[in-house]
């Protein structure tokens, strides 16, 4: 591999010179002349030992940052700001700013803080901590003298600021043995700090080069790094290996502009890569990175102007305003383009596949128009379509715009076009630069193949590979001989058997075949197939035998595409994914024994099959969709989409939302912001009296002159009936034909008292309620999790659907999507302490103070099904038949409880919220 042609600094630092450098050093000690010759000879470039020396000014350079080292370890706590960024500088970093934290304080230690300019390249930092992650801020810890390595975790622990730190250390680790220790406490202790001492600054003299990344590689064997991440489409720089060929092609204006690929494959990590790569290249160029998930979902296909409008704007490049329609948005791209000849820009249009399938049945109007802009600028406007296989499929049809602009990318495994090299880099190469070697380069293929060559699997295996092999509970390395620490084949079988990293692969590999449901049949049929013929693994299996399995196992499924050419094309998909492998022509198998493991045992892949509850994708439905706030927020709108619309209308009018915390109360305002912007949202939180809030809506004459303004009540505004009125007269005052008003009052459990006969009026009334089944199946793909409807049973179980339980939830998973189960028995355990059951409680509505609202709904609660308002009567007999109506009514508009109408007995009957239920008599034992 790359790694062992590369000179080993570290090897060749700590084992092979770092006696030499003492010796020299020990010789300096007692001696300034010893000292004045040794900077003599680095300037002459002259070999001392078996050291050899650089030339010319970069020996002028080692020499003179050598002295001034040496100048300030005999001034003791004498450092100044100009010596710290001489020595940051021959160390490697640029744009240097430090200054003295704890200046005039007599302290032992002295803190600097320190900007430079952000390191971003994994040749020059290979680890996100100090790089891309720091943005260019650190701390430096200046110590003298000898402190033992208890003391120096101590002053780095001391400190409470988070920029990663690096200790200059004027003066020497007392030995490789402390040094060794160093390294065995930070790993011990999670410790995060490198540090630069004589020896190590002796060393760095004798580099011609860049310093930087063997400074790194001398430090980081000795401190505690996780450099792996988990998380989906974040992925730093730094640990960004391989798509090399597809990061050229989506950069090159007349390179690709579409992407598909399944999930867990990086598409998204490779767009985001691409938007910080290009903008870093050229101040001319600008990249933005846009998520469409919604546009042609939940959003009209022609917001697609507006969105990318908005993009540009924050780079300075529109008016967002004047790009509402494909005309508009044409117009101001080419005039900034036309400006500048430089000048490009590129738009990385990710989850595109909801606008590509909604513009083909538009016959591609919208395509057709990018296509001709990027023609008409000669390609330096640039637009890329990224999905999963529905931007292929739509793209094979022969009519599309887009079909002229070159091959579609698939991004699959790091398997071909040389990638297989980067997924070995991407295993080897941040455990190198951490100090680890593999015992044999079997073991990097071993996770290669459980990993089905997947990088975010890799990922996630080096990462609970790193936790294992560090556990503090037992010794995986001999601290006498180690860094370099040897990773044994036990301690990466040991990895692997961890049944959460296990279920963790299988979970994410099985997201790739639930991209498509017929992936999944398709994969199982084969798996069952290789099982009861071991031929079948090696021969493969023919189309027109995969096609009779598919329609025996499920016919509803491939109702609409059940002819060959069909079929043929999903499994061309799957070997894309890296499911299936091509054996000969027509003939298709699993890709290895491996991905046959990951799919379970026999008896798993015969139930699978067997399954009656397999679902056919999902319709958007306004009345039960609930939107994002971001693509980074995990949450959902308290408010349907059809609420939403509602509220959006264009129309003059006053409209009421009442609802309680568990439902997302206080989340609405922060998502209608969302959904209307800035400019159309007014908030009224702060108003005390009637008076104040009628001199507030002469404001409603200073809303936007095109679109509907939002002028939202807080719930902390004593509101009532007389506020409604007066804003009811306002609104109907308003004439003009573009831009209307609505007057939002929020109500939580109190309004919801007070005002529980407004039910009565001609009023808009939305209840905030907790999810349908089908918001939750959304929600639940959305975040990667497993939305079987077994899953989705045992989640509404607990949470009811209430947003506020499903939050918790997703909290308790830490965003990893096979510790669902584990998140949900934690909630339910929290659920029956006094703590958060009360908390629960109160974000419901209830108050102490009001004892007769829950005694009606508890009585309602231990009553079984539904009771009639004449059963709860009978039931709470000290409670007036008033008070009863009022509680349901009001339970009505907080959703705790729900009418189910009469049964043919003249009664009218109630149902409770069964989570509500079931706090109530948690409460009361």
């Amino acid at each position: 591999s790359d790694l062992e042609n590369k000179r080993d600094y570290f090897i060749d630092f700590f084992y092979q010179k770092y006696t030499d450098i003492e010796n020299v050093l020990i010789a300096t000690d007692t001696s300034n002349n010893r000292k004045e010759r040794l900077i003599e000879d680095i300037k002459k470039g002259r070999s001392i030992n078996s050291m050899r020396m650089p030339q010319g000014n970069t020996a002028k350079t080692a020499a003179g940052t050598l002295a001034t080292w040496f100048s300030v370890k005999g001034r003791k706590q004498g450092v100044t700001e100009k010596d710290a960024s001489k020595i940051l500088r021959f160390l490697g970093f640029e744009s240097v700013i430090a200054q003295i934290r704890n200046a005039g304080e007599r302290e032992e230690y002295i803190w600097f803080d320190v900007k430079t300019e952000s390191l971003q390249d994994k040749n020059r930092c290979p680890v996100p901590v100090y790089g891309s992650k720091a943005e260019g801020c650190y701390q430096i810890l200046c110590v003298w003298g000898r402190p033992n390595v208890e003391n120096l975790l101590n002053a780095v622990e001391s400190n409470s600021q988070t920029n990663p730190v690096l200790v200059f250390h004027f003066g020497r680790i007392a030995s490789k043995q402390a040094r060794r220790k160093l390294a065995d406490l930070c790993r011990e202790r999670y410790r995060q700090f490198i540090v630069i001492d004589d020896v190590l600054m002796l060393y760095l003299c004798t580099i011609p080069g860049d310093r930087l990344p063997i400074m790194f590689e001398c430090t980081l064997p000795f401190t505690f790094i996780e450099p792996y991440s988990t998380e989906a489409g974040l992925v730093p720089p730094e640990m960004f290996y391989g798509r090399e060929r597809e990061r050229k092609s989506i950069q090159d204006k007349m390179g690709s502009c579409l992407i598909y690929g399944g999930r867990q494959l990086g598409k998204t990590v490779l767009l985001r890569y691409v938007e910080r790569d290009f903008n870093a290249k050229n101040r001319n160029w600008t990249a933005r990175f846009i998520d469409i998930k919604e546009v042609g979902r939940k959003q009209p296909l022609d917001d697609i102007w507006e969105i990318m409008g908005v993009e540009l704007e924050k780079l300075k490049v529109t008016n967002s305003q004047d790009a509402k329609s494909g005309e508009g948005f044409r117009n101001l791209v080419k005039s900034w383009l036309d400006e500048d000849n430089q000048r490009r820009i590129l738009l990385l249009l990710d989850e595109a596949d909801n606008f590509l399938e909604g513009d083909a049945k538009e016959y591609f109007v919208r395509c057709d128009r990018l296509r001709k802009l990027m023609l008409e600028t000669e390609r330096r406007f640039k637009v890329v379509f990224a999905g999963l296989h529905n931007v292929q499929r739509t793209t094979r049809q022969s009519n599309h715009p887009l079909a002229h602009f070159g091959q579609p990318i698939c991004i699959g495994p790091l398997l071909n076009n040389g990638e297989m090299r980067a997924a070995t880099a991407l295993i080897q190469r941040p455990l190198a630069n951490l100090g680890y070697r593999f015992e044999s380069s079997d073991l990097i293929f071993r996770i290669l193949s459980q990993t089905n060559y997947y990088p975010s699997l890799i990922q996630l295996y080096c990462k609970q590979l790193l936790e294992h092999i560090n556990n503090p509970d037992f010794k995986s390395f001999d601290p006498k001989t180690s860094p370099p620490y040897a990773i044994a084949s036990e301690r990466v079988k040991e990895a692997y058997e961890n049944q959460k990293l296990r279920q963790a692969i299988r979970d994410r590999f099985k997201l790739t075949l639930r991209l498509d449901r017929r992936y999944e049949v398709i994969a199982y049929a084969i798996a069952y197939g290789a099982l009861e013929s071991k031929r079948g693994i090696t021969d493969g299996f023919g189309v027109s035998w995969i096609q009779e399995q598919a329609l025996d196992w499920w016919p509803k499924g491939f109702q609409r595409s059940s002819s060959l050419d069909d079929i043929r094309a999903l499994l061309e998909e799957m070997v894309g994914l890296g499911v299936l492998r091509v054996v000969s022509e027509g003939y298709f198998t699993l890709r290895s024994p491996n991905v046959t493991l990951l799919m379970g045992s026999q008896q798993e892949i015969e139930a699978e099959l067997l399954r009656e509850d397999r679902e056919i994708p999902l319709e958007y439905e306004p009345a039960t969709f609930r939107s994002a706030l971001n693509e980074d927020d995990f949450r959902r709108s308290p408010l349907t989409d059809q609420q939403k619309s509602t509220l959006e209308s264009q129309t003059n009018d006053v409209a009421l939302v009442f609802g309680c915390r568990t439902a997302g109360l206080e989340d609405l305002p922060e998502f209608l912001k969302a959904a209307v912007g800035d400019k159309f949202l007014i908030c009224l939180d702060s108003l005390s009296s009637f008076d104040e809030f009628s001199d507030r809506l002469h404001d409603l004459k200073q809303r936007e002159k095109n679109g509907t303004s939002l002028f939202v009540v807080s719930p902390t505004c004593p509101w009532d009936e007389k506020w409604i009125d007066e804003a009811r007269e306002k609104v109907k005052r308003l004439k003009a034909k573009t831009s209307f008003a609505k007057i939002v009052f929020m109500g939580n459990s109190v309004q919801a008292w007070q005002l529980y006969n407004l039910k009565e009026r001609e009023l808009t009334t939305l209840t905030l309620k907790p999810w349908r089944d089908a918001a939750l199946r959304h929600w639940l793909d959305d975040c990667h999790f497993d939305s079987e409807p077994k899953v989705r049973e045992k989640i509404t179980n607990v949470t009811g659907n209430w947003s506020f339980l499903l939050q918790q939830f997703y909290k308790l998973t830490n965003s990893e999507p096979s510790r669902w189960q584990e998140a949900l028995n934690n909630l339910e355990q929290q659920l029956k302490t006094p703590e958060f059951l009360r908390e629960v409680y109160l974000s419901m509505g209830f108050d102490d103070s009001q004892s007769q609202r829950q005694q009606v709904l508890k009585a309602l609660a231990n009553w079984e099904n539904e009771a009639s308002v004449e059963d709860l009567i009978v039931l709470v007999e000290d409670i007036s038949p008033e008070i009863i109506n009022q509680t349901l009514q009001w339970a009505d508009l907080l959703s705790l409880a729900t009418p189910v109408g009469s049964k043919n007995d003249g009664k009218n009957y109630w149902r409770i919220d069964p989570v509500v239920g079931r706090i109530l008599q948690a409460i009361e034992n």
